[in-house]
């Protein structure tokens, strides 16, 4: 028996031909029979979707993650479950100092200033709690939000982190991470990424790998640069917007491979245990 296709232009052919062999005897059983094809695609696993049923994938991607959709992250964890990733640390870092020290002046060399060697990168930090609400810039100062002062508490150390992800992956927008345009797709169907990486990131992994399978065709924009290869420059857009925050996170881990040229820093990563304390999968549909 021939497999369905999965590819929506070769359905509609085999549709048009199904009809044209076909009669109906009235207008209500034809469009019952275009219901149950119709059922039938949006329930079938589609290759090209990472092996989801395009019901899966609308349920994956259309969530905002905390109370809709497929994924959801946990905003209940313990200090003891998240531990201390560099992102979480250093935004307590920059947060305690706040609170402790008052306003610091959002420029270098004075008194009271929190720098780049103390939180890490700082630009990113400091824009992601703006956008988190956790800091707010006024006349050249950075205060701490006095609604949002409680995250700073040790018991709330897991909700911080939850609160950090879900403004660093769906508001801040990540082609400031990376600093370059395009691939704008990445970040809209990033739920895919993170539930094709569950498994494929289970072992090692290469950024090429990953950039290939976890990264939605359809959200791909063309390679126009012709310094490296297209399957080099997916790799280093990936692990620049997305694999190197998860293991800032926590959530990855990564080790250096040897490099061929002094210039280059090739990694792997592979999943930690935070990963799947995080970020929870279920599907309500087929």
């Amino acid at each position: 028996m021939r497999k369905p296709p999965s590819d929506p232009r070769a359905i509609l052919d085999d549709l048009r031909d199904e009809l044209s062999r076909r009669s109906f005897a009235s207008e209500a059983d034809l469009q019952r029979f275009l219901d149950a094809r119709m059922r039938s695609y949006n329930t079938r696993p589609q290759p090209e979707l990472g092996g989801l049923s395009p019901l899966q994938m609308t349920e994956l991607l259309a969530g905002n993650w905390r109370t809709t959709g497929a994924l959801r992250v946990n905003e209940t964890l313990s200090p003891e479950d998240v531990g201390d990733p560099d992102i979480l640390h250093n935004a307590v870092a920059f947060l305690t100092t706040l609170r402790d020290e008052g306003p610091a002046k959002a420029t270098a060399g004075v008194n009271k200033v929190i720098d780049e060697a103390d939180v890490g990168p700082l630009d990113i930090l400091r824009h992601l709690l703006q956008i988190a609400r956790l800091v707010n810039r006024r006349k050249g100062f950075f205060h701490l939000s006095s609604t949002n002062r409680a995250f700073v508490q040790e018991e709330r150390r897991g909700a911080l982190l939850a609160l950090l992800f879900l403004e660093f992956f769906q508001q801040m927008d990540l082609r400031f991470v990376e600093g370059w345009t395009g691939d704008e797709g990445l970040q809209r169907t990033i739920a895919f990424t993170f539930w094709k990486l569950r498994t494929e990131a289970d072992t090692w992994a290469l950024p090429a790998h990953l950039a290939e399978v976890a990264w939605l065709d359809s959200a791909k924009d063309p390679v126009t640069v012709s310094y490296m290869s297209e399957a080099e420059f997916r790799a280093s857009r990936l692990r620049r917007r997305v694999l190197e925050p998860l293991v800032w996170f926590g959530l990855l881990e990564s080790r250096d491979l040897p490099a061929a040229d002094r210039w280059e820093h090739p990694i792997e990563v592979r999943k930690t245990p935070l990963y799947d304390r995080l970020l929870q999968f279920t599907f309500d549909r087929g």
